[in-house]
């Protein structure tokens, strides 16, 4: 089972549940400066078979928080959201019967708010590792090939910069600023508005 195969990767592991649901948090994986946050599951339901992906269809979703998230913190009220939100992509998918890949977006919620008061987004990206490239490598599960997505705030802005030119480009402009699946309560939106564009 998964626990198990994170155990052997990880030093430390805390399963966790909230509402009736699992999650795994992963303290300073490998000593670095992060924490995440994983659904447990998930890995379970094969998604439908893509051409690019066909050795990719189990999968777990993260959020990959700073240091300081703490996990006695992350239980507090004010951080409900990252866990209703794990939920929420969880259930839709089994749900749905359809798939995630790296790109996919979607709002953050069904009424259009920001994600909290920390964090300002109203969209969602998923992405491959990146920040955590090597440390959560696909792994074996139970005769099936496991790999991570994590779960990135973005802003309207950045969102329709990805639905206008495509996630490469998306993308390309998180590298130039060296913006990975590692949530800042800081970041500022790296796209300007159209009007911003043409007046200044």
């Amino acid at each position: 089972m998964l626990k198990n195969e994170l155990e052997k990767r990880f030093a430390a592991l805390h399963p966790l549940s909230q509402d009736g649901e699992d999650y795994f948090f992963i303290p300073k994986p490998d000593d670095t400066a992060c924490n995440i946050l994983m659904t447990s599951g998930l890995n379970e339901y094969g998604m439908p078979t893509q051409v690019s992906t066909k050795s990719l269809v189990h999968k777990e979703l993260y959020f990959l928080l700073p240091e300081y998230w703490v996990v006695a913190d992350i239980e507090k009220e004010q951080f409900q959201w990252l866990f209703q939100t794990l939920r929420k992509l969880k259930k839709h998918v089994i749900e749905k019967k359809t798939w995630f890949a790296e790109g996919h977006t979607m709002r953050a919620n069904e009424e259009g708010k920001q994600l909290s008061d920390q964090m300002k987004q109203t969209y969602l990206m998923l992405s491959d590792p990146v920040f955590l490239e090597k440390e959560l490598a696909p792994m074996f599960v139970d005769s099936r090939d496991v790999s991570f997505l994590s779960v990135v705030p973005i802003f309207r802005n950045e969102f329709q910069h990805k639905q206008a030119f495509g996630t490469d480009k998306l993308i390309s402009l998180f590298e130039t600023y060296q913006v990975t699946e590692r949530l800042d309560e800081y970041r500022t939106n790296l796209v300007k508005s159209r009007w911003r564009r043409i007046f200044g």
